[in-house]
């Protein structure tokens, strides 16, 4: 994914009525609201391996302690969704609540159901509509309230609506009556990511209290909390600078809680980070908890986007051990696509995910770092026992009650079976997972087939008239799909590209679903370097196109089929 450009819609869901043709849609299963889920769900990568299946872009993962086929996901613009079978199928939880934007996700431990979640709204999504901060807030719904569940999902309450209005949570700790939400604009189209907090309610979230700046806690968005395994009541915190000069940008640091969020210790600062954090530039901390009194951190230079540092402790922050840092962000995406966690098996290993490989396939980047022996190897393709990796762009990792690690990415949620070692594999849990971003819908009404171009989800096509399955055609970020029902008597021509116009493909499809042609288009001139670029066909002859950019042109395009 892009960082630089948004996302206009969150899931793909259209009512039959909106369609030219709806015959085919109407064994579809209904959303709420009258809306047919038409998916994208999944989309089928080009390379055809089981495990390159795309679904969208999730941003926490909850596991159930006690049932390893029981798993929560909080997507960035797709809502909160629960799976009761391993991935195999997925129930939308949250299509009727005011944001599906979410930016936080977590359970409570003290429940011994595994059925109380919270769940905060917040924008985290790599792309949006056009460049500049003034368009953050086109990047997702609304940032309004926290979402507060004791059954599982089926009904929730709404929080904190006037404490959190328009503010993104990026970290939440539930623990009976006590809440501690902590408020962080991540994304690096954030007009400001030097705001935020960590607010904290003891009635159930009936009321909230900043806790910023008081109790030995210092002012400062807050980009990370996590609870202790073993305690019900130990917390901490990360705090990042709140501005340039004030706190200044060395005051990045870590607190702990022993009393749920009331009070907080200093536990790690500058002094503990050799220089990584520093008078330079902005840094934040994510933060990983396993037994033993284990944590971890990972600092992210907010500048370059990069992990810059990342440390173990194994005493609950007493004491810290430097790691060595994997390169694990060589896409400049750390802000969002960075994920650390702790093996609750051996707390030797920290594994921590990135964004993506710069050249083809483009992949996941992933490490096993060893504490015992001081070094990392990676989790991803030969590493495995099939040579299996999976969509890029991490943003959360979790272990399921059997030990195996789960990532979520832009792409959806995967498994890595045993990653301890080299013999694992990774598979994917998306089954029938819609949060697909899209930018472009088209509808072929020769070819009843609809065309989506989504962010971080290239530009694909559905396998069949009514499937909620569609297959990648341009891989990257699907920025484009517009198609022609008048050329070709009897059939549908697609136009479907990804950034910056590229992997420009003509797709012809007949009546029955058939693709007849694949093309590549050869432009006559390049309108020069616009991530999204407009394509418009003439509505009298089709096969006359538009194409704006530094460079507008008018392209004359003959399909063949």
């Amino acid at each position: 994914g892009n960082s630089m450009y948004p996302k206009r819609l969150s899931r793909l869901a259209l009512t039959g009525a909106l369609l030219l043709s709806t015959a085919a849609y109407l064994g579809s299963p209904a959303r709420a609201g009258g809306y047919v889920n038409l998916g994208p769900a999944p989309e089928q990568g080009n390379s055809g391996n089981a495990y390159d299946a795309y679904s969208g872009a999730v941003n926490a993962i909850v596991t159930d302690p006690a049932d390893a086929n029981t798993m929560y996901i909080g997507a960035v613009n797709g809502g909160v969704w629960v799976t009761h079978d391993g991935g195999k199928t997925w129930t939308a939880l949250t299509d009727s609540q005011l944001s599906l934007s979410i930016g936080s996700l977590s359970a409570d431990p003290t429940d011994a159901t595994h059925k109380t979640l919270i769940a905060g709204t917040g924008l985290s999504s790599n792309g949006f509509v056009a460049a500049g901060g003034a368009t953050y807030a086109s990047s997702g719904g609304l940032r309004t309230r926290l979402l507060y569940t004791t059954d599982g999902g089926p009904t929730w309450s709404h929080l904190g609506a006037t404490t959190f209005a328009g503010q993104s949570v990026g970290s939440v700790a539930v623990r009976g009556n006590t809440i501690v939400a902590g408020t962080y604009e991540e994304s690096s189209n954030a007009p400001s990511q030097t705001t935020g907090g960590l607010y904290r309610s003891t009635d159930g979230g009936a009321t909230f209290t900043s806790i910023s700046g008081t109790g030995g806690l210092p002012t400062g968005p807050i980009t990370s909390i996590v609870g202790d395994p073993a305690s019900t009541t130990k917390l901490y915190a990360a705090v990042t600078a709140p501005d340039a000069t004030g706190g200044g940008k060395n005051s990045t640091s870590i607190y702990v809680s022993s009393d749920t969020g009331a009070t907080w210790s200093q536990v790690f600062a500058t002094a503990d980070a050799g220089g990584k954090i520093n008078t330079t530039d902005q840094t934040k901390i994510k933060l990983a908890t396993g037994p033993g009194g284990a944590l971890a951190a990972g600092i992210v230079d907010v500048v370059t986007g990069k992990l810059t540092g990342l440390y173990l402790s194994k005493n609950s922050g007493t004491t810290w051990t430097a790691l060595p840092v994997p390169t694990v962000n060589p896409g400049g995406q750390g802000n969002t696509n960075l994920a650390i966690a702790i093996d609750p098996n051996n707390t030797n290993y920290v594994y921590v995910t990135g964004d993506a490989l710069q050249t083809s396939p483009y992949t996941l980047i992933a490490y096993r770092v060893d504490a015992g022996t001081s070094s990392f190897t990676s989790i991803t393709d030969a590493h495995t026992g099939n040579n299996s990796t999976v969509h890029p762009d991490s943003r959360a990792l979790a272990f399921d009650a059997n030990g195996q690690l789960i990532v979520s990415t832009d792409g959806g949620v995967y498994m890595r079976s045993q990653p301890q070692s080299d013999t694992g594999v990774w598979t994917q849990l998306n089954g029938n997972l819609s949060a697909i971003e899209a930018y472009q819908v088209a509808y072929g009404a020769n070819s009843h087939l609809l065309g989506v171009a989504a962010q971080d989800n290239s530009a694909m096509i559905e396998t069949s008239a009514g499937s909620v399955k569609y297959n990648e055609i341009s891989g990257g970020d699907g920025t484009m799909v517009t198609v022609n029902d008048k050329t070709l008597t009897g059939k549908s021509v697609y136009y479907l590209a990804v950034q910056n116009l590229g992997g420009l493909t003509r797709v012809t499809v007949d009546s029955a679903g058939n693709t007849v042609a694949t093309d590549t288009v050869n432009l006559s001139i390049t309108p020069n370097g616009n991530f999204y670029t407009p394509v418009v066909l003439n509505q009298i002859n089709p096969s006359l196109i538009a194409i704006g950019g530094t460079n507008g042109f008018l392209h004359p395009d003959r399909p063949r089929g």
